[in-house]
């Protein structure tokens, strides 16, 4: 009976085993808030007319470019990867998730890379002034 119950324990914790080693560790880890050193106003350098700007608060991403709408998605993750940080968000109009990427280079500058390879440099700011 003994040998049964070993036999047994022995068998579990072998197929436990290898389903655990076919699980791919992840060492990432979300989170629902933005640090806090990403976190103010956001405004791309040198501005233009019309200069990208994001708001980073706790809970949500305010993104657009002067003269123009603004766009407040929640965020519903956030993940250091590399040098990267990416936050995702979701815009309750239109049901729209978007995932932004961010370089930090110092305590005053941030990089969003673009789509065609280049990228963006954004300075932080006290105030992002609107005119329409």
């Amino acid at each position: 009976m003994k040998k049964w119950i070993q036999l047994n324990l022995l068998l579990l914790v072998a197929v436990v085993g290898i389903f655990s080693i076919n699980r791919p560790v992840n060492a990432k880890a979300w989170k629902n808030t933005v640090p806090t050193y990403l976190r103010g106003n956001w405004e791309e350098y040198p501005s233009s007319g019309h200069a990208i700007f994001y708001t980073i608060s706790r809970h949500r991403i305010m993104a657009g470019m002067t003269q123009s709408d603004v766009y407040p998605y929640k965020i519903m993750q956030t993940v250091k990867h590399g040098h990267y940080y990416y936050i995702r968000g979701y815009l309750s109009l239109g049901h729209v998730y978007m995932t932004f990427k961010f370089k930090r280079i110092s305590p005053t500058k941030l990089i969003t890379p673009k789509g065609n390879g280049g990228a963006t440099i954004l300075h932080k700011v006290k105030h992002i002034i609107q005119f329409y």
